[in-house]
């Protein structure tokens, strides 16, 4: 922007005579400051003391305590993988001296989550006093995957150690107690000079003036990037839309994947449309919280990262916030606890490029074009009640005329999901969305993990084109069976219905019932194998002639494996009309303890019993003979792989005990014999349907 030309509109500013031939010469004072740190030099930053050295009473070799302050998210400390003794002991030395006013804890970002934070104790001793250690509080942090603030109530002059009593963390579930850090910060806030700019703007964020606030007034104020803002916000041409949002607070997904026994959905509900731009610095300006502070992530792009999910997150505190960013990449707004239920905060990010979003919550469809056109990132996010969508620019505006009935149909397929497994129901309902996002650099087609669903770039084709994704003549699913596919390894509740073997096949139950409640044909039913075959008399065939238990390696076809899932949905919810069959049985493996061996089954074995046991609880039937049909009541006694080995056994001894405990419940009637030819072709023949029906 020349000089001139900005000289011209700020004298019109400054005079009052702000003009529409002013207006569409003027590029915001926003556009020079990646051209140089002049602007953003004013704002104050954050001080950080670094620890000269520090101590864990558990540690794990080549993941020690020093990489806790190594000023890198991407490396951290471990105590030894082995398990150890809690509590764990952090102490942290200081030789510098200096003033800390906050700590924040920076979790593992990768990996799983060993190790994040719960219970701990925090202490501190200072070089000045004769008080060794003093305790400062307890904490719970929860386990939550996003960085933490603790905001001391007076500081910390000169700090000889500060000390961290770890009693609880995050475990895989083995027993073994682990404690991770990938990064610890101590700080003090920079100059408070803004604080007297507080008669000028209405509150922290600089959002707003005050009413009366004049242009005088406004060139009063010293620093250089807050009166040109001032300036704008006073023409009214300041761009706000994405700048300038409240986000609300979401349950972490590790809340509800523990009581409902599922995967994570996704940590990208509040996406902010803006993006920043490696080492160009962020002004942020952040309002009152309540209770839990927010963080800034900016998610690796494909040049740092292929699956387009992991990032660098920093932590946010009440005020301006200047963050030199270490990566490029869009910016979400990380505010995640045990509840969701706190009052929504406002942000306001200055600086970093926009690019936009559509929310169907707040966006008509006739938004949908001008955003787009408008993004200038290669990716762009839309998000849904539901469902958090992001993929390549370029593929939205090849494949979406319209992105409302897109994401609505996305909504649509996470709720239909989430109805069949009983979440609404059982007020199970997770407060944070399922993630679907383009992956880069990746072999894989498609594939679902903690926190995020991929698809690689060739997909996008069929899951964005709205025509594809619900092709109603595709026996397939056409687009709607790969996400409703991944999403249903997500929702997939362990290990009562994932037992080993079972990844590949419970999921299935999901896509099978999106795909055919979308008008598409059965794919197990119309699949053409050859010989007239299909998925039913193939798994007839392998199965129940060949006399072979369920699960046994040679079966060797996942979707065999289906039919009896998806026959039990037949004959439960559609020849029945109890729709509500499945999401009992669901909420019926969440509810009861995870099996555990016994009668000298594995406790995959007693999974696959248990969840015949459930069925018949459910029901008020006796499927006895039909499961005897299919297998599960035989006995096995292999090591299966599925996506690594795993023993399923079965004994006699284990099924006399289950086909007891059923028989023990004197259920009024049995199913049909011939239950296990059941299929989507024939289930409305009245021979179904029991007697007076």
């Amino acid at each position: 922007m020349k000089k001139i030309k900005f000289s011209i509109v700020f004298f019109a500013l400054c005079a009052g005579l702000w003009c529409a031939d002013a207006q569409q010469s003027y590029q915001s004072f926003l556009t020079t400051v990646p051209s140089g740190k002049s602007l953003t030099a004013s704002i104050p930053s954050d001080i950080f003391i670094k620890p000269s050295s520090a101590r864990a009473t558990s540690s794990q070799s080549g993941e020690g305590i020093e990489r806790s302050y190594d000023g890198n998210q991407s490396t951290l400390y471990h105590s030894s993988w082995g398990g150890t003794s809690l509590p764990v002991t952090l102490n942290y030395y200081f030789t510098a001296e200096g003033k800390i006013e906050f700590i924040t804890y920076y979790p593992r970002t990768s990996g799983g989550q060993n190790g994040i934070f719960c219970q701990f104790e925090l202490w501190y001793s200072l070089k000045d006093d004769d008080v060794p250690m003093i305790k400062y509080n307890d904490f719970d942090f929860n386990g939550s995957s996003t960085p933490t603030t603790i905001s001391l109530s007076s500081p910390w002059i000169n700090p000889d150690t500060i000390r961290f009593v770890v009693k609880s963390a995050l475990n895989d579930g083995s027993g073994k107690n682990f404690v991770s850090c990938a990064e610890m910060e101590f700080g003090c806030g920079g100059d408070p000079e803004y604080l007297s700019y507080m008669n000028i703007f209405t509150d922290k964020t600089f959002s707003s003036l005050k009413e009366g606030v004049t242009l005088e007034q406004i060139q009063g104020i010293g620093n250089e990037f807050l009166k040109k803002l001032a300036m704008e916000l006073k023409a009214g041409i300041y761009d706000a839309e994405f700048r300038i949002q409240d986000y609300q607070a979401c349950e972490d997904p590790s809340v509800k994947a523990a009581t409902n026994k599922n995967g994570k959905y996704g940590l990208h509900d509040n996406p902010t449309g803006i993006y920043a731009v490696e080492n160009e610095d962020l002004i942020v300006f952040m309002g009152a919280t309540d209770r839990v502070s927010p963080s800034l992530f900016i998610q690796h792009g494909v040049e740092r990262d292929s699956t387009l999910n992991n990032g660098v997150s920093y932590a946010l505190r009440e005020g301006i916030n200047r963050i030199v960013p270490t990566n490029s990449g869009l910016i979400y707004i990380m505010y995640y606890s045990q509840t969701g239920t706190e009052a929504d905060v406002k942000i306001h990010i200055a600086t970093g490029k926009v690019n936009g979003y559509f929310d169907n919550s707040k966006h008509d469809a006739s938004r949908w074009q001008e955003l787009l056109k408008k993004a200038t990132h290669p990716y762009f996010q839309v998000k849904g009640r539901y469902a958090s969508l992001l993929f390549e620019t370029d593929a939205f505006r090849q494949y979406v005329p319209d992105g409302k009935a897109l994401i609505d149909r996305y909504d649509s397929l996470v709720w239909q999901e989430m109805d069949f497994l009983g979440l609404p129901k059982y007020n199970r309902v997770p407060k944070c969305r399922p993630y679907f996002h383009v992956d880069y650099k990746k072999s894989t087609f498609m594939y679902a993990t903690d926190y995020h669903t991929a698809y690689a770039p060739s997909t996008q084709s069929s899951i964005l084109d709205l025509t594809k994704l619900v092709n109603t003549t595709d026996p397939g699913g056409s687009g709607s069976w790969g996400p409703a596919h991944e999403l249903g390894h997500v929702n997939q509740v362990r290990p009562g219905l994932k037992w080993i073997g079972m990844t590949e096949v419970t999921n299935n139950i999901h896509s099978q019932y999106i795909t055919t409640l979308w008008g598409n044909p059965s794919r197990i039913y119309s699949e053409n194998l050859g010989g007239g075959m299909n998925r039913y008399t193939s798994a007839r065939q392998r199965i129940i002639d060949q006399g072979r238990a369920f699960g046994d390696n040679a079966i060797g076809d996942v979707f065999c494996q289906l039919v009896p899932f998806w026959q039990l949905k037949l004959y439960m919810h559609d020849v029945l009309g109890n729709h509500d069959f499945y999401k009992d049985v669901y909420e019926q493996v969440r509810l009861r303890p995870d099996p555990v061996a016994k009668d000298g089954c594995s406790s995959n074995g007693m999974c696959q019993l248990g969840f015949v046991q459930i069925v018949c609880e459910v029901s008020g039937l006796n499927f006895i003979p039909f499961f005897e049909k299919w297998g599960f009541l035989k006995p096995i006694n292999q090591t299966i792989n599925d996506y690594g080995n795993g023993q399923l056994t079965v004994t006699q001894a284990g099924i006399d005990a289950v086909k007891a405990a059923i028989e023990a419940l004197n259920l009024p009637s049995s199913v049909p014999s011939d239950l296990h030819l059941i299929d989507d072709g024939n289930w409305k023949d009245a021979k179904w349907k029991p007697a007076g029906n």
